[in-house]
This record gives structure tokens, sequence and C-alpha cells, in this order.
């Protein structure tokens, strides 16, 4: 006990129950403290989240609540509108209206809703129905474009024969043109382009650019040939060999200066 005497122990202090204030100076001490915002502006904060506006001025708040209450506003016409239209075709048309309450009751798909709601002769209107005129002229457009894919199909047919005559393409040839001709179809069918087909069609809009520049590339060439034969017969001449000089024009005497052309064309060929 003597002990505990001589060395007291220091009393525990009391913690503080509150988070300790800023002091006087410091910059927190100074700032007003932010003002909490009504449920509804949070709701427009969600709503506006990527504009970062200050919800706690009443001049943003009431704008971005106007900008809200337009969008609203306009989405409720646009249903409104089709809702009312719908209403306007289900009214009229009774088999739809039980069409659609299967598909939705049961869960159904479309032509399985149909099947159970109609019977097959009943997709089909008869003399004297409402919808009889307009069926009928939709089955002659309908029965008039199969007749015109037919008609295409076999002109396709024939122009094919007789493109692989021309070109004496044998069956295995013919074959592997189809097979091409219709990989092109698959293919953009699936709105898809390939590097072979985009050459194809390249080369196909240049055909007539490039046979020309074909022809003349031959003509330059035959013209570099005759001029290199009269360089050569004019050396020869020069050198004493017995052959003529040649007297024609053309780039021959240009050349034989030592002039050369602007492009010499033949490092094409």
């Amino acid at each position: 006990m003597k002990k505990d005497k001589e060395n007291p122990q220091p009393e525990p202090q009391a913690q503080p129950c509150t988070d300790p204030q800023p002091e006087a100076d410091s910059p927190q001490a100074n700032l007003p403290p932010t003002p909490p915002i009504s449920p509804f502006r949070q709701r427009l904060a969600a709503h506006f989240a990527d504009a970062a506006e200050d919800l706690t001025n009443d001049e943003v708040a009431d704008r971005l609540a106007c900008q809200w209450a337009d969008e609203l506003e306009q989405q409720l016409a646009r249903f409104a509108d089709t809702e009312g239209r719908l209403n306007l075709v289900l009214t009229e048309q009774p088999e739809l209206a039980t069409i659609v309450e299967t598909m939705l009751a049961d869960g159904l798909p479309l032509r399985v809703a149909i099947r159970r709601t109609l019977a097959p002769d009943a997709l089909l209107p008869q003399p004297g129905d409402d919808d009889y005129a307009a069926f009928a002229e939709q089955r002659e457009k309908d029965d008039a474009a199969v007749k015109q894919l037919d008609a295409n199909l076999n002109e396709s047919m024939s122009l094919l024969k007789q493109f692989a005559k021309e070109h004496k393409l044998d069956d295995a040839a013919q074959r592997e043109l189809i097979d091409a001709i219709n990989a092109d179809f698959d293919n953009l069918l699936e709105r898809r382009l390939t590097a072979e087909m985009l050459a194809g069609y390249r080369k196909r809009l240049r055909y007539d650019a490039d046979v020309e520049e074909a022809r003349s590339k031959g003509e330059l060439a035959g013209r570099n040939a005759n001029i290199e034969a009269r360089m050569v017969a004019d050396l020869a001449a020069r050198q004493g060999d017995g052959l003529p000089q040649p007297h024609s024009g053309g780039y021959a005497p240009r050349m034989l200066k030592g002039l050369k052309p602007v492009i010499d064309f033949s490092k094409y060929q």
C-alpha cells in the first residue's frame, strides 16, 4: 500500500462526445453548412446525373423540373396516341383483340394464338368480305413478284450458258462461277463485304480504263521498240557498217541528241 501512495496513477480523462470543432481561424470554420435538398430534388439530381447541376439553387431546380415535366408530357402524348390507334384497331377487328388476349393470358406465340383463335378458312377472305378486295390485290402482287423472280432466273441461266460458251468454260468452271456468285449473294444478304468482292467490283468499274491503259502501253511499247531500232541503226551507220541512216521523223532525233522523255513508260511494261 505504501508503494501505491508513492507512485499514484494518473486519473483517466473523459473523451468528448462530439466531433472536434474546427478552429475559429480554419477554412472549414468559415464555410456555411450545405443545405439538404428535398426528396424531389434528389430525384431530379438522379435523373439529370450527367448534367452535374447545383440542385440547391432554386432557379436551377425549377428549370430542370420544367424540363423533366416537358419530357414526361411528350411521352404521355405519344402513349396516348398509340393507345388510341390501337384501341380503334382492336375495336374494328375483334379477332385481333382475341388473339392479343390469348397471347397475353397464355403466353402463346403469335401463330399458335392465331391458330387457336381462327380456323384455317377464316384466314382467307371470301368474296363479299370487307377486306376481300385488298386481299385479292395483294395476292396478285405476290403472284406477279414470284413470276418475275422465275423469269429473272431463267434469263440469268440463259446468260450464264451463253457466257460459258463464249469463254469455253467446262462444267467444273461453270460450277465454280455459280458458287462464287452465290457466295456474293449470301454475303450481301448478311450485309457483309469481303476483300475479294471489293477487288472484283473495282476491277469491273475500271475495266474500260484498264483496257485503254493497256492499249496505250502497247502502243508506247511498240513506239519505243522502233526508237531503239533506229538508234541501233544510226549507231551502226556512224560506225561505218554500211547501213543507211533512217530518215523518218518521230522522236528519234530528240533521242539521238541525248534527250529523254518526261516519263519512261518502258519501265512500267
